[in-house]
């Protein structure tokens, strides 16, 4: 058997047609190790590292590409798969021929180098023949090696029924009901994403990333040039699929994957959490299981990771290793001891998905807080903190709780009031200096919000509830009766009160509340008829609360 290194981009390229014919007549499916993704990688991040590609031949005859690169340290080589970082499997290209013997003989080749090498090859699918021949391999070579795996779940389309799958499993987290509720609030849509779109792609996972304290790229330097890069090939043997879905226009989930003949690989999520409440990522998620079982797709790819949404879905379960092992070397040896105890940490820390919650969610919003507002914003952050404090020790406020049964001739004065929608949302946090998730989730609780809109700008607004009249700074709720509704941050003009009886006319009667500080409102309330209905008190003294209504 006879090893060839390549070292060039040059060489690569004129193996080209060998390495596409090998995986071709082994209707490969894993889309990392196709020539064009490969070479895609190189060109935007080859030049932190040296291709070591090597090739195994027999009279002449390529038998085999191992598809490595290597990155010289101060005192070691580490070797890697090339597309290390972005590439979730790995494998080694090779024909139906003796793979066992081919990876034996390398291995063995490779370990015998005098050279302080650590060799940390990730991406190896316990499922696949190469996993099994690498660590018969190296155990049969070295005494020294580490392993770790992290579970890669996938959905096995030709063993399910996927009305009777998609059914039981829509149903939980209130799937169906969310989805029913976002078609409520506007035109729904899914469809492959347009190149016009791939900025606001890679802004809605900025968005999506920008409080969480973890190691997604996607939308940051190289990494998003090599996505978008790859988005855009006209490969033959693999294909990006980036599949939206759209309300009223607007782009709030995505799915970024690859379809590589029969496998579609699923590769990362992104939603607008402004939406987070209706679970728009599952629901695209759904639809593409059900586009896929309706082609010639027969195995979803989660890709790797314990996302609770992946174990919702899948009904198989694969594993990829990380393989981590030194040449006989002792410096090699000890930074191995070194690099397979970080590894070590990193498994335990991902498997345990509370610490993962807490450094990506709790820690993340923390670091986003403190670079967004810095000195000012800590200070003031402090102070709220504080009255919140003093607040819980001492509180005494009172609220009017009016009710308006409605006159059957209302008086209407056209302001051109309307239904606001989803569009109106932006415009609405800004007028009533409220948080545009808070607003969404309002619509997303059934809540009616009405406005008046002039010259592009919302001069007049009020929210209804039919559910419950609600006071959030005494914590009062009260469930209100059917024909009830309650009206609440209500722009105070007389004008105002007279609108709303003729647009929430199929209430017979509403509530609204004033703080009984506001004396221009209850005198406006008073001089519209509308009836004191009850009191309601709150007092704290040291922490024991009293709440009288």
């Amino acid at each position: 058997m006879e090893l060839d290194v390549i070292t060039t981009i040059e060489e690569l390229e004129r193996e080209r047609p060998a390495w596409d014919n090998l995986l071709e007549k082994n209707q490969n499916n894993n889309p990392f190790i196709e020539f064009d993704w490969i070479y895609s990688w190189w060109k935007i991040f080859g030049e932190d590292y040296e291709l070591f590609v090597i090739i195994a031949k027999i009279e002449g005859e390529t038998k085999a590409y191992f598809p490595f690169m290597k990155k010289k340290g101060l005192f070691v080589e580490r070797i890697h798969f090339i597309g290390y970082g972005q590439a979730n499997y790995m494998d080694i290209i090779s024909g139906t021929w003796n793979k066992g013997q081919v990876i034996e003989y390398v291995i063995q080749k490779l370990l015998d180098s005098k050279k302080s090498r650590i060799f940390h090859l990730h991406g190896m699918l316990q499922s696949e023949e190469t996993y099994a021949c690498f660590i018969k391999s190296i155990e049969a070579s070295t005494d020294i090696f580490y392993q770790s795996s992290v579970v890669a779940p996938f959905v096995n389309i030709t063993e399910i029924d996927i009305e009777q799958y998609c059914h039981s499993r829509q149903k939980k987290h209130g799937v169906d009901r969310k989805e029913k509720r976002l078609k409520e609030l506007g035109t729904v849509s899914i469809q492959p994403l347009q190149s016009k779109f791939y900025e606001q792609m890679f802004a809605l996972h900025a968005k999506r990333w920008r409080e969480k304290n973890d190691t997604s790229g996607f939308s940051k330097g190289k990494t998003k040039e090599f996505f978008n890069q790859l988005a855009q090939n006209d490969s033959k043997t693999f294909q990006t699929k980036i599949d939206a879905l759209f309300l009223d226009g607007q782009l709030i989930a995505l799915l970024y994957g690859f379809q590589c003949r029969n496998r579609y690989l699923f590769y990362l999520p992104a939603h607008d959490d402004d939406f987070g409440m209706y679970s728009p990522g599952r629901i695209l998620f759904k639809e593409k299981i059900k586009e896929c079982a309706s082609s010639e797709i027969s195995i979803f790819d989660m890709s790797i990771g314990y996302e609770p949404y992946k174990m919702d879905w899948n009904n198989g379960m694969d594993y990829v290793s990380t393989v981590i092992f030194p040449t006989n070397n002792m410096t090699a040896r000890i930074f191995f001891l070194f690099l397979t105890s970080k590894d070590r940490l990193i498994a335990f820390l991902k498997k345990n998905r509370s610490l993962v919650h807490f450094k990506r969610n709790t820690l993340g919003k923390l670091k986003a807080f403190m670079l967004n507002n810095k000195v000012k914003g800590l200070i003031m952050g402090a102070v709220h903190t504080m009255q919140a404090k003093i607040s819980d020790l001492f509180f005494n406020d009172e609220y009017i709780l009016y009710r308006y049964d409605f006159p059957t001739d209302s008086g209407y004065i056209d302001l051109k009031w309307r239904k606001a929608t989803v569009h109106d949302v932006e415009k609405l946090a800004i007028m009533q200096k409220k948080n545009k998730k808070d607003l969404i989730h309002r619509l997303f609780r059934k809540q009616r919000c009405y406005v008046v809109v002039i010259d592009n700008k919302i001069i007049h607004s009020f929210w209804l509830s039919a559910a419950e009249i609600t006071i959030g700074d005494l914590g009062y709720r009260e469930t209100l009766n059917k024909y009830e509704a309650f009206i609440y941050d209500l722009s105070w003009t007389e004008e105002q009160l007279i609108n709303v009886s003729f647009l929430v006319k199929d209430f017979k009667t509403i509530y609204l509340t004033v703080n009984k500080k506001n004396t221009k409102c209850i005198d406006l309330c008073k001089k519209q008829g509308l009836f004191v209905e009850k009191r309601i008190k709150k007092r704290t003294f040291f922490s024991v609360r009293k709440l009288k209504a």
